[in-house]
């Protein structure tokens, strides 16, 4: 796997671009799922500030906003 990211600030939050190279094709049901189910070490310490989500899939074509929807989480 290879992988290159990209930081965007924005007023509300911050945006990623990501490109991602993966050994073999994925299905997008397979990286959605992978996406939706992950969890890293604030979540499993159960930190306050954690949000139980880090990384949220959305499907409207007017995404991403980080402004709509930075209190998703109600973190």
């Amino acid at each position: 796997m290879s992988a290159q990211c990209h930081r965007v600030n924005v007023i509300d939050g911050h945006m990623a671009a990501l490109r991602v190279k993966l050994a073999r094709a994925a299905e997008p049901a397979e990286l959605r799922q992978a996406f939706e189910s992950f969890t890293a070490l604030p979540q499993e310490l159960h930190l306050p500030s954690a949000p139980a989500r880090p990384i949220v899939v959305r499907d409207e074509p007017d995404r991403p906003q980080p402004r709509l929807d930075r209190d998703a989480g109600g973190v």
